[in-house]
């Protein structure tokens, strides 16, 4: 520990601007978050408590106050149960996502507790592994607002949200990835309960499993705005592979590409009941091209969605709308084709130069979806004398 006087400043949140090429700008995005609070916590006086594998991560956390940073050393924590502290920072020496794994096997229980911490608490550059509750196997958030960054949940298992369990919780999460979570109710990967909106930008939700409904996401009476991120691979025995939505929930998505949506039962992608009024612009919807149910579904009068600009595409022919939505390919901009996704993406979903999704191909002038171009761009191999020669 390095107690230094603490002067009045705040951490500063900083969102790169994502492209096409957002994968290229990663790792110095990762390593530049990593140095500004580490930067700022020296500068502005706080104490950073070190904690190396084998010690334990809530020792450091117990023990630190406001605006104090947590900095694990990168390697392997077997610990969960974790309960963050109001305007503690949390984070790892490497600053991504594979520099530090808690892995809460041996404990069954939740990973990670987060519950009446605001916007001054931050946790970033871990996985969160293997947890197992009954709301929430990686992360339970209760009346927060933290800022997450570059964080992974992963394998992780709770009778809802496997993933992220949210209550009355507004967090910010950026560059995550949720992915192998499974649910024995509702929201695999992510699910938004009592009044929680939070903002999720450039993440990817994949592979998330749920017993009930909301494979990847789940919202009841919550709002999240969700921006450039992909939702993959979800499998949902009952309801809304992609999203469902339910009591008045009114999430926002833009340009989030909705890819291999699978369950049994019409709504493969989007699912709605009761008064649930999202809104999706720019977003792509396309099936895994096995089954045949539709891919958006209205369950009663009372919802209210909104649909521009979007893509819904099924490589099966299945309904693409079905229930109270009707078809909306052709208004607002709305289109109905192959993405034309390249070949070998998974989840990542770039596109050929020939696809609608791309601004200078459609009549919105808008990218659909979150990737663009992605195809036709080869690397080039080059020799280490023809590099330095560039510079000479």
């Amino acid at each position: 520990m390095y107690p230094i006087c603490w002067c009045d400043c705040k951490v500063v949140h900083v969102t790169f601007g994502l492209n096409a090429r957002e994968k290229q700008m990663r790792l110095a995005t990762l390593l530049l978050t990593v140095v500004s609070v580490l930067a700022l916590a020296m500068t502005c006086g706080a104490t950073i408590i070190n904690v190396s594998p084998g010690g334990s991560i809530q020792a450091a956390i117990t023990s630190a106050s406001p605006r104090d940073t947590v900095l694990m050393a990168n390697g392997y924590y077997d610990e969960a149960g974790i309960q963050m502290k109001p305007g503690v920072t949390l984070t790892s020496a490497g600053g991504d996502t594979s520099s530090v794994i808690i892995d809460a096997l041996s404990t069954f229980d939740c990973v990670l507790y987060i519950v009446d911490c605001g916007d001054t608490t931050h946790l970033s550059g871990f996985t969160a592994y293997n947890g197992f509750g009954t709301n929430g196997g990686g992360i339970m958030m209760s009346n927060s607002s933290p800022m997450i960054e570059n964080v992974r949940v992963y394998g992780c298992m709770a009778d809802h949200g496997a993933g992220i369990y949210l209550t009355n919780s507004s967090p910010t999460l950026t560059n995550c990835l949720l992915d192998e979570n499974v649910t024995f109710g509702n929201g695999g990967n992510l699910a938004c309960y009592n009044g929680s909106d939070p903002d999720i930008l450039a993440c990817t939700l994949m592979h998330g499993t749920a017993s009930v409904n909301g494979a990847s996401i789940f919202c009841d009476d919550s709002s999240p705005t969700i921006t450039e991120t992909s939702v993959c691979a979800g499998s949902a025995t009952g309801l809304g592979d992609g999203i469902f939505c339910t009591n008045g929930a009114a999430p926002t998505l833009t340009n989030v590409t909705f890819m291999e949506c699978q369950t049994w039962n019409d709504g493969q992608c989007v699912y709605l009941e009761n008064s649930a009024a999202p809104t999706f612009l720019n977003c792509c919807f396309t099936s895994s091209g096995l089954l045949t149910p539709s891919l958006v579904h209205g369950a009663d009068a009372s919802i209210a969605p909104t649909f521009t600009n979007c893509n819904v595409w099924g490589f099966n022919s299945p309904p693409l709308y079905s229930g109270t939505i009707p078809n909306q390919t052709g208004s607002d901009y709305n289109i109905n084709t192959d993405p034309l996704y390249c070949g070998g993406t998974y989840c990542d979903a770039w596109v050929d130069a020939a696809s609608l999704h791309l601004p200078e191909n459609n009549d919105s002038g808008v990218l659909i979806g979150r990737y663009g171009e992605g195809c036709d761009s080869p690397v080039e191999a080059i020799s280490w004398g023809a590099i330095k020669a560039m510079y000479r």
